[in-house]
């Protein structure tokens, strides 16, 4: 699709150390990327290339919906996102807008960075025991192993990460993920009881499920 707009494709891959590299060799003007690559983070990617190649425009195309992801999308500096759900024409919009050094939000998008605008202004109480919780979901642990950590049953770490998850909106894995880890020093504060959303990029961790 990108090619009849009468761009020139330089490259494709699923490693973002070489789409990055791709991009500096051929002086690419756009590149598209997903949020999470076989190698690396598209959100890392994004970040990068705002850093070291600002006059490249940086467009998000996910199938991830989350206002907790289109806020982290948002921080690293893409011009453009757009859900795969969407129409292929609302892509083509993007990336001419994003051509045009102007933002674009699909609808879809639109409506979960509004959501997490609303979710950002609330002040989220987290229990201490529900705060540790989320900082071992965040360091890769599964749920049985931060029972075994914390010699409390399965069942209970189970309720008091569904509680957790409901007091913070945020039920999608990676969503979740990437919120534990930008809150890392909150969660494992003793003195820390109130938390806000994402507003940035981080890594990726398997976990196992209830």
């Amino acid at each position: 699709m990108i090619g009849t707009m009468g761009a020139v494709i330089v490259g494709s891959t699923d490693d973002a150390d070489l789409a990055f590299a791709l991009a500096q060799d051929y002086e690419a003007d756009l590149v598209v990327t997903d949020l999470f690559l076989r190698a690396g983070l598209g959100l890392a990617l994004v970040q990068r290339l705002r850093k070291e190649l600002p006059k490249v425009n940086r467009i998000v195309f996910t199938g991830i919906e989350s206002c907790t992801l289109m806020r982290a999308v948002l921080a690293s500096g893409a011009q453009a996102v757009v859900s795969k759900h969407s129409p292929i024409d609302q892509l083509r919009e993007g990336i001419e807008k994003a051509a045009r050094s102007q933002f674009y939000a699909c609808p879809q998008c639109s409506k979960l960075l509004g959501q997490g605008r609303g979710r950002q202004e609330a002040m989220v109480q987290l229990s201490p025991r529900e705060r540790e919780i989320l900082a071992g979901y965040g360091a890769g642990l599964s749920l049985k192993e931060i029972a075994a950590q914390n010699d409390i049953t399965h069942k209970t770490v189970c309720n008091l990460f569904t509680k957790a998850k409901q007091k913070i909106g945020i039920f999608d894995p990676a969503a979740l993920v990437l919120y534990c880890l930008q809150h890392h020093a909150e969660l494992t504060s003793p003195a820390a009881s109130a938390l806000t959303p994402l507003s940035a990029t981080a890594s990726t961790s398997s976990h196992g499920a209830c």
